[in-house]
Formats: structure tokens, C-alpha cells, sequence
């Protein structure tokens, strides 16, 4: 998608995405959306408490890498790093037993 971009004006690209928020708001605003109901994600239709909990993590992560680069570093206490948290000490155990070469149900 950056690539797709790259040539546009910042100010148009600023545009798009302002436009795109005010509509994924308004759809995640709807009485009817609740943690389960299925929205679409980045692998196809997810719960929307799993669909909101990675976009928040890849929104820090990248405002990480961005802090990084200018030499900024900070907001290592947002709500987005403790979801990026939770979410690594979730996965972590998988992670361990899988490159341990631990057999399932051990």
C-alpha cells in the first residue's frame, strides 16, 4: 500500500487516510458491533476484539520504529504496549515449545 503511494502528494495521502478513519470509526461505532462480532481483518473475518487488539499493536509497533529513527524514544507506557504485551506473553509459550521441537499436548 505505501508503494502504491509513494508518488502521491503527502497531503493527499493525508486526505485518503482521514476519510478512511472517519468511516472505519463510524462502522466500529455501530450500536449493533459487539467484541464478537466478525469484521474484517488482516486474514480474512475475525472477532473484533482480535481484529482491534492487532491493529493497535501494529499502530505502536510502527510508531515504535518511527520513535526509533528520529531518535525519539517513548510512549513505552500506552495502552498500545500493553496490548503489544499481552499478546507477546500469550503467544510466548507456543513460541518456546514449538522451537524447543516440544510435541503438541507435552
Amino acid at each position: 500500500m505505501v508503494e502504491l503511494r509513494r508518488s502521491m502528494l503527502g497531503s493527499k495521502v493525508v486526505d485518503e487516510l482521514a476519510g478512511v478513519l472517519e468511516k472505519r470509526v463510524s462502522q466500529l461505532e455501530g450500536p449493533a458491533i459487539t467484541a464478537d462480532t466478525l469484521i474484517r481483518g488482516i486474514t480474512g473475518p475475525a472477532p473484533a476484539r482480535e481484529v482491534l487488539q492487532v491493529r493497535v499493536l501494529d499502530i505502536w509497533t510502527h510508531e515504535q520504529d518511527i520513535r526509533q529513527a528520529l531518535g525519539r524514544p517513548g510512549n513505552l507506557d500506552a495502552p498500545g504496549a500493553c496490548v503489544f504485551m499481552d499478546r507477546l506473553f500469550a503467544a510466548l509459550p507456543r513460541l518456546v515449545a514449538k522451537n524447543a521441537g516440544i510435541e503438541p499436548g507435552n
